[in-house]
């Protein structure tokens, strides 16, 4: 009796040891800044601790429409790469290392810090709204874990704001919002609607196109409004998405080995019909869109 007495204490203190060493190696994800507006033009960057050394990770950054905190279902998925502990070896080109892939900076072991571009033309990378960044497991060693980065309108003295109206009656929630630059004939910036359907985007003197886009719902662009912005002017433009009726699905995948493509942008078109999709994890999209013939672009 005494030694099964002392071999359950031992076993008790085992397990609450295995518990003490679980949690002081709990993975964590932090993103640097946390806050920024939307024509910075440096890095994040992103420090992932509690890894085992060596361990192989995924990042991925969603748009958290909602700004909850949480992947939901629908929210785009928009980027995604794969990171090793103190592995360096995917960025050197010819013995010479290519900035534009994200590397662990860190030597420390079981730790990685990389940092990310954030380059203000790329529309969804920097829309004004919450990101979220997702640490994942390849193998399933940890739950995933999340942070976020919100982006916010750079302080202008004019802007454009409005309302996104579902199907010309309800103004729809988290739509987004893309400002097209007319003359230079590129983005120029994008927001997040709120929980109403309002935008608001501070922007320079300029004149701009207009075109919101949500999962499912589909543009007129020949509806498209004309904003012509001069100095302290806030211009109002309310904007119109569609509920699709028909569906379009797919997968997009590597010619060369045939695995998925995650965060791939779609972008759909059928006239003057413009519709999104991004492609999940498995490299997967499905778009509800009106009965017509559409051409399908990834970008």
């Amino acid at each position: 009796m005494k030694y099964c007495l002392s071999y359950k204490k031992w076993f008790v203190l085992y397990l609450t040891l295995a518990g003490w060493l679980t949690q002081a190696r709990a993975v964590t994800l932090s993103v640097t800044p946390p806050v920024t507006s939307n024509t910075y033009s440096g890095v994040i960057t992103l420090t992932v601790t509690g890894l085992t050394n060596s361990e192989k990770i995924s990042i991925q950054t969603f748009l958290d429409l909602n700004a909850n905190g949480s992947v939901d279902p629908g929210e785009p998925f928009i980027d995604t790469f794969k990171i090793t502990d103190n592995d360096n070896s995917a960025a050197i080109i010819g013995g010479i290392t290519n900035l534009n892939v994200p590397i662990d900076n860190n030597p420390a072991a079981g730790a990685i810090t990389t940092a990310l571009s954030f380059n203000p033309i790329v529309v969804f990378e920097n829309a004004v709204g919450q990101h979220l960044f997702r640490v994942v497991s390849p193998t399933g060693r940890f739950s995933p874990v999340t942070a976020t980065l919100t982006v916010t309108n750079v302080p202008l003295a004019q802007s454009i704001s409005g309302i996104v109206y579902s199907n010309g009656v309800a103004p729809f929630p988290y739509a987004v919002v893309v400002a097209q630059d007319q003359q230079a004939n590129n983005v120029a910036a994008a927001a997040v609607a709120d929980s109403n359907g309002h935008f608001l985007l501070a922007m320079p003197p300029g004149t701009y196109s207009l075109i919101p886009a949500a999962p499912n719902y589909y543009y007129d662009s020949s509806t498209t409004p004309s904003v012509v912005l001069t100095n302290g002017i806030s211009a109002t433009n309310n904007l119109f998405l569609t509920n699709g009726t028909a569906s379009i699905s797919g997968n997009v995948y590597d010619a060369g080995n045939s695995n998925g493509i995650g965060a791939v942008l779609l972008t759909l078109q059928s006239s003057s019909l413009f519709a999104i999709a991004f492609t999940d994890t498995n490299g997967n999209y499905s778009a509800a869109v009106s009965p017509s013939f559409w051409k399908i672009k990834p970008s």
